[in-house]
């Protein structure tokens, strides 16, 4: 598994994730990206970055309540992790299809974060991460 910062903590870099997740496919190994910055910073895609997995921390930069978070699996991925806290069914792979209540759950949790920092079809995320860079908060 290759597990890397999207940016870096100390120093705010942004590493070229894409690029790292790309080369991790075409070596067959998973990607696991840490964006506990990256989530009310700048945007982020993850299906344009091509990873296997993200996490992410919003209370850091939207103030969510502490503990908020969340991970991120690409479908095709899904079968390889085994979960230690689940619920009934989950590891039913008919039920995907249907979306068993804690997948629900999961996907819920997981929009109203996205929801919460996308700013849909306005410009604002790109100037809160155009006003970070200039302020070199990240790089």
């Amino acid at each position: 598994m290759l597990f890397f910062s999207h940016i870096t903590t100390v120093t705010g870099v942004v590493l070229p994730a894409k690029e790292l997740c790309a080369l991790a496919r075409s070596k067959g190994i998973l990607s696991a990206v840490d964006g506990a910055h990256v989530v009310g910073m700048m945007r982020v895609n993850m299906h344009e970055l091509g990873c296997d997995m993200y996490t992410s921390s919003p209370h850091k930069w939207l103030q969510a309540p502490k503990g908020s978070g969340f991970l991120y699996v690409r479908d095709e991925v899904i079968d390889r992790l085994w979960n230690t806290i689940v619920t009934a069914g989950w590891d039913e792979p008919k039920l995907r299809g249907a979306l068993p209540a804690h997948r629900q759950l999961q996907r819920a949790l997981a929009l109203g974060n996205a929801r919460g920092c996308a700013t849909g079809k306005s410009d604002r995320m790109e100037r809160i991460e155009r006003r970070h860079r200039q302020r070199r908060i990240i790089f």
